[in-house]
């Protein structure tokens, strides 16, 4: 969540997308909770409702960095396991690579979907798209191009994988991630699946 996209961190992407949709989901009435991790547990806001929530959760997040360490997912899904019982939307906001490689998510996320609604959203690589659209003058262009279209084909598979388990997964840009978060909320209030 370090690297830089259009001068902001994927952190500061990420957190920006997660304090608009906390904000929306207050003002609707909804509560909200909120869980920063690395490989450890950085933040927690236990659900809370109103606007003066809102200040708890950006007090948590104020002063978040990236760590360059592998994430856990397993302390984060055992404290979700324990502290959300109710039925919720959950959105992730992680590297797609993460989705990728990381074997027990994939599982861990099946049995949280059968009780809560998942969201999955990364950043796209924009360095990934340009090779994909790259213009081949040499063999290393080539090369470059066909490993740029396996990646990508290998996120579009997960992200197929993961719809069938009824799982929703978003690769965005970054310049359309807040919105991307919102619209998928918002869809999920409007059609009454929360």
């Amino acid at each position: 969540m370090g690297v830089e996209l259009e001068n902001q961190t994927k952190l500061d992407r990420t957190i920006e997308a997660a304090c608009i949709l906390a904000t929306v989901a207050l003002r609707q009435g909804d509560q909200v909770s909120l869980i920063a991790f690395s490989d450890q547990i950085k933040a927690y806001v236990p659900f809370g409702k109103g606007m003066s929530h809102l200040n708890l959760i950006l007090e948590s997040i104020y002063s978040l960095s990236s760590d360059f360490v592998e994430s856990n997912y397993q302390i984060t899904f055992e404290m979700l396991q324990r502290h959300h019982k109710k039925r919720s939307f959950m959105v992730l906001f992680s590297d797609m690579e993460n989705y990728l490689f990381e074997k027990h998510l994939a599982p861990t996320l099946s049995r949280f979907r059968r009780q809560h609604l998942l969201l999955l959203l990364s950043l796209r690589d924009p360095v990934l798209y340009q090779w994909t659209q790259k213009h081949i003058e040499s063999s290393q262009d080539a090369y470059i191009k066909s490993l740029a279209y396996k990646f990508s084909m290998d996120r579009h598979e997960y992200t197929t994988k993961m719809a069938s388990n009824g799982i929703r997964v978003l690769d965005v840009p970054a310049n359309q991630l807040a919105l991307s978060t919102l619209n998928s909320y918002l869809e999920a209030k409007a059609r009454d699946i929360l």
